[in-house]
């Protein structure tokens, strides 16, 4: 357990209210101890912080990811498709559909030039197992929608 004080003037305190706010967002808070110092224009409040550090750095935290947001429109529409055959997949095997490939897998997958096995392998996260147990089925019904 660690601890700090912060020392936060009643005027012109927005560099120390920052320093603060970053501990507190960075780490596990056990308690808070407040003093309010009256000494006219000098009056200050004073914060004792007893912590502990968060077992995960907020870097490691993986947000969710809107991918509407983060690929283009025809790229998109790719990712789309794929997870439906994803699903439709999942739903004939009776696994949860992150079990066949996950949405930053099928990003990565949507952003190939050609979908094949050879490219699928290549991809971060993606082994011989799932190219193995997956990757053919959703080659085969994408390449299916892509007549149509």
């Amino acid at each position: 357990m660690q601890i700090q004080i912060f020392y936060i003037p009643v005027i012109d305190n927005s560099k120390e209210v920052e320093e603060m706010n970053k501990l507190l967002l960075g780490k596990k808070i056990i308690d808070i101890e407040k003093q309010f110092i009256l000494d006219g224009k000098d009056s200050f409040y004073s914060f004792y912080i007893r912590f502990i550090e968060n077992s995960k750095k907020e870097s490691d935290k993986k947000s969710k990811v809107d991918y509407r947001e983060v690929l283009s429109p025809e790229i998109f529409e790719v990712f789309s498709e794929l997870r439906k055959y994803r699903k439709e997949i999942a739903e004939n095997l009776k696994i949860p559909v992150y079990a066949i490939f996950n949405n930053e897998e099928l990003s990565e997958i949507s952003k190939l030039d050609k979908i094949n096995l050879e490219n699928i392998v290549k991809i971060k996260g993606i082994g011989k197992s799932k190219v193995e147990k997956y990757a053919k089925s959703m080659i085969e019904l994408y390449n299916k929608g892509l007549q149509k």
